[in-house]
């Protein structure tokens, strides 16, 4: 019998023990998670890591630069959204550092970010975010490399275009150009440098160049953003943008000849964040007086 009492005795003090156990995982388990949310940064506190700088600047960062700010952890590369573009950027090798931010916009967010993609390469890239915290759009506009040392990429940025020069270092240094423009709703888009116009179809046209050409005057129509001005070269039909104060010089009939001097300059597309464009501006024009 006392036997029994014993071994009851026992087996009772394992149950409690059991439930003290399953008790205790219960309470310490949300005080972890707890902690865990807590050292978490929100989005726009991370913006405060960035110092602010202006343009117009360019942008160099290379090897031999220090590193000032303190590397992002997984949650905050997670929070910026890092690995939409580095899909590797959470493995062994990968460092992520704030550089510096702009403020391009009212509209949007624009982060430049340091990124070593192991020991050989970096990055500098900006990126636009939304205010609702999302990615927008991105663009490398600093590279550098000391396994072969032939390639580095630097940029400069100002107002909204962004001119990169992708530099190789050869038997010949070599350098290509090329420009973006960041629209109002944040989006990065190539900038043409090569024109053409149907005022003269044989031959590249200079930006800003001011050439003086012969048309056929057929109508003016003043209805949409720009005010066009109609014609014909060689055949061709053409339109020209015009900005002229009217008055009666400019006041042409179908059929008129017309001298124009015009050159090809920069828009901005209306209803598309104002993207930028190309397309050729009247300067002025003048009708043709021939003797009879």
């Amino acid at each position: 019998m006392n036997y029994f009492k014993t071994a009851f005795f026992f087996l009772g003090l394992a149950l409690s023990a059991c439930s003290s156990t399953v008790q205790l995982k219960k309470t310490t388990a949300p005080e972890h998670v707890e902690k865990i949310v807590a050292t978490q940064k929100e989005f726009r506190e991370i913006l405060n890591d960035f110092p602010l700088k202006s343009t117009p600047l360019i942008d160099t960062t290379n090897f031999e630069k220090k590193q000032t700010g303190t590397k992002f952890n997984a949650a905050e590369i997670e929070l910026l959204q890092l690995e939409k573009i580095y899909p590797n950027i959470l493995k062994e090798g990968y460092e992520t550092y704030p550089s510096y931010k702009l403020e391009l916009s009212d509209g949007y967010y624009t982060l430049i970010l340091t990124i070593y993609r192991g020991e050989h390469e970096l990055d500098a890239i900006l990126i636009n975010y939304s205010k609702d915290e999302q990615l927008i759009s991105h663009k490398v506009i600093a590279y550098d490399e000391v396994a072969e040392g032939w390639s580095q990429i630097q940029s400069r940025i100002e107002g909204h275009t962004i001119t990169k020069l992708d530099i190789f270092y050869g038997e010949e240094k070599q350098v290509e150009t090329t420009q973006f423009h960041i629209n109002q709703l944040g989006e990065i888009n190539p900038i043409k440098t090569i024109f053409s116009s149907d005022l003269r179809p044989e031959q590249v046209i200079e930006l800003g160049q001011i050439y003086t050409d012969t048309i056929e005057y057929l109508s003016y129509d003043d209805n949409g953003d720009y005010f066009l001005l109609f014609g014909k070269k060689n055949g061709n039909n053409v339109s020209l943008i015009y900005n002229w104060e009217w008055n009666d010089s400019y006041n042409f009939a179908s059929g008129d000849r017309l001298k124009i001097t015009w050159k090809m300059d920069s828009i901005y597309i209306a209803g598309e964040g104002e993207m930028l464009d190309f397309s050729e501006k009247a300067i002025s024009a003048a009708k043709i007086i021939t003797d009879n």
